[in-house]
């Protein structure tokens, strides 16, 4: 058994796939792992990339080539059933980690049996902090961002609590929801929780998974020392129309599943319309914004 597999699900990265296999590849040394990649069915030179990397290194990589592009959650899901690492990282394939990460999540890990989930912190290409926290969303705090309390009141516990507006990203501490760009976690943890939910086709899937975790008693953590570049929504952007909808109507998903009850149906209803109106407005916008 290995000790960790990473899962990479990637779709038109060939510019930044070489540079995340390989800062895994130089991390990785001290550790018995598997490298998966699950390529989503790329139009551009994605696979050709991961293939040259995959000639010198046959013995780390595993390359599954998908017909169709099953979306996110479904293609992570893939991976999850054929990794057979003590831990298993998700990561996106616009990254790259830094000298060290695998040494403080694997060790954090090793120590804290009650903790689920293991985030690094992000930086852009400029080495600059990027949030990447939040809490469980709900009603109340999609209300407060459709009418801008979050931007008024900047940093405020409770109007700019959902995107955790008032934490600075330097702090170890536990959160809810860490940016699923990069999350480690226990390989027996997971298969016990469940995979992602593949009704989360591309986003909400990390918030629902962290969510799950949470319901079984186990948190996610936020390690600082951890460190990965981030060159954030590098594929999003490419299908900003399709993405758009995706994450509103998964917005939409997460806030029936976990609000289920008969006198959450107005709110869920209300919610579901202000949140299929703002997906129009900025479908809208995508044309003004590109320019």
């Amino acid at each position: 058994m290995p000790d960790i597999s990473c899962l990479i699900v990637t779709y038109n990265n060939e510019s930044t796939i070489s540079g995340c296999i390989h800062s895994l590849i130089k991390d990785l040394n001290s550790h018995t792992s598997e490298i998966i990649v699950i390529d989503n069915q790329s139009e551009d030179a994605t696979v050709s990339a991961i293939k040259v990397i995959l000639k010198d290194n046959p013995e780390k990589i595993r390359l599954i080539e998908n017909l169709f592009n099953f979306g996110f959650a479904r293609a992570v899901n893939q991976g999850l059933t054929i990794s057979k690492g003590k831990y298993v990282l998700i990561l996106n394939p616009d990254t790259v980690i830094h000298k060290g990460f695998f040494q403080t999540m694997v060790s954090f890990l090793d120590d804290k049996p009650d903790i689920g989930i293991a985030a690094p912190q992000h930086l852009n290409k400029a080495g600059e902090i990027i949030p990447s926290c939040r809490e469980f969303p709900d009603h109340f705090s999609l209300l407060f961002r459709l009418l801008g309390f979050d931007i008024v009141f900047s940093g405020n516990r409770v109007f700019d609590g959902w995107k955790m507006g008032y934490f600075d990203h330097n702090e170890s501490r536990v959160v809810d929801q860490p940016m699923g760009a990069a999350l480690m976690m226990r390989k027996k943890d997971i298969d016990s929780v469940g995979y992602l939910d593949e009704q989360f086709r591309m986003f909400f899937n990390d918030v629902d998974l962290c969510k799950r975790f949470f319901e079984h008693g186990m948190n996610a953590y936020f390690l600082p020392d951890a460190k990965i570049t981030h060159f954030v929504g590098h594929s999003v952007k490419q299908k900003a129309v399709r993405m758009i909808l995706s994450s509103h109507w998964s917005y939409v998903r997460y806030l029936r599943k976990y609000f289920r009850q008969w006198y959450w149906f107005v709110p869920n209803l209300l919610a579901s319309i202000a949140l299929v109106s703002t997906a129009c407005v900025r479908i809208v916008l995508v044309p003004f914004r590109k320019k």
